[in-house]
């Protein structure tokens, strides 16, 4: 899992405890129904897979 923190940071050119600053502030901001978002396509097969996986458990 770090070593995903640090190459995003790096990508972003941030340290990675500022990643993670950015990513709890998004995560804790208010979403409404017109906000977009963009995901990678890895990351919401990933996020389906876990919930089809969690679902059947």
């Amino acid at each position: 899992m770090s070593t995903r923190l640090e190459a995003e940071a790096h990508r972003r050119g941030i340290t990675p405890s500022a990643l993670i600053y950015e990513l709890v502030d998004a995560g804790l901001a208010p979403v409404t129904d017109d906000t977009t978002v963009t995901v990678r396509a890895a990351d919401l097969r990933r996020a389906i897979d876990n919930v089809i996986h969690d679902a059947a458990a």
